[in-house]
């Protein structure tokens, strides 16, 4: 468990680890109607890596062992701590989704006594395509589109946005209207769209130009009009006042069917790992992915 003082944007006794994971754990669990208690979790700062029972865990210390601060920095060639509390908030719907799968289990015949993951292990688990796309064969990184930063842009009024996009069309549709250089959208296309595994997206200053040029509403009527997902970037203090909420109504069913003979869990610990005490069988068993 841990409190943060003074956080960047002057808010103090800012919850953080493991303490923010467990909070994000509940509220996860809460939209599905789970008690607080229902199952046994455990959230660590470390887990099982090796570190030693002494060594001091923080949510910048996690980003450091993992690697996160060196894919975040790749654009200014130096290691950089992402603002927000990535790996806590990542291990608190790590959690959240293994006590979903342990209530599923018991449902199909198969109880899981408790569960337990870190911080570690889900900032670790957030890096895995990166890892994935640094270790395929052949060339899967392309060259930069240019010297300027990548998202988010500002707009006149001092507004920020991020955007989201799949189809080249719609990319090139929406820089029009906004007036960024027709030579510049080629490149900086295919440095936008690689921007997820590549950990890096260096555009063309054309782009923050047009961008600065736009109030913030017309920057999102040229979205709506092209099809292109566009989203303002709140403060730290505004996530925190509406993180955000799911939809509908989720729930737990009960057509699930049996989790096959003999099968009996004592843990879920970490990503995608379980402890059996009776069969190697684990509370998804048999599931069909769909």
């Amino acid at each position: 468990m841990g409190r943060e003082r003074d956080g960047p944007d002057g808010e103090a006794d800012r919850v953080i680890g493991p303490a923010l994971a467990a909070a994000t754990c509940a509220r996860r669990l809460a939209a599905f109607g789970l008690a607080p208690g229902a199952v046994d979790y455990d959230i660590s700062w470390h887990g099982p890596a090796r570190l030693g029972p002494l060594r001091p865990g923080s949510e910048a210390t996690v980003q450091a062992l993992s690697g996160l601060m060196a894919v975040h920095g790749r654009d200014d060639d130096r290691p950089r701590r992402l603002g927000l509390e990535a790996g806590s908030v990542a291990a608190g719907l790590l959690a959240a989704q293994a006590v979903l799968a342990v209530e599923v289990g018991r449902l199909r015949g198969c109880p899981v006594a408790r569960v337990e993951t870190s911080v570690l292990q889900a900032t670790n688990l957030l890096l895995s395509h990166y890892l994935a796309a640094a270790t395929a064969v052949g060339d899967v990184v392309p060259p930069s589109a240019g010297t300027g930063p990548g998202p988010p842009f500002q707009t006149s009024d001092d507004r920020w946005f991020e955007i989201e996009v799949f189809d080249a069309d719609a990319w090139k549709a929406f820089w029009s209207r906004l007036g960024a250089p027709a030579a510049d959208l080629g490149g900086a296309w295919t440095a936008f769209r690689a921007r997820y595994y590549r950990g890096t997206c260096r555009l063309t200053p054309g782009l923050h130009r047009a961008t600065r040029s736009h109030s913030f509403d017309d920057a999102a009527a040229a979205a709506a009009a092209c099809g292109v997902s566009l989203c303002r970037v709140r403060t730290y203090s505004e996530v925190l006042e509406e993180p955000g909420r799911s939809c509908g109504n989720p729930s737990i069913g009960s057509d699930f069917g049996p989790a096959g003979p003999g099968v009996a869990q004592e843990a879920v610990t970490g990503p995608g790992s379980a402890h059996a005490s009776s069969s190697t069988g684990s509370p998804l068993t048999g599931m069909p992915l769909e």
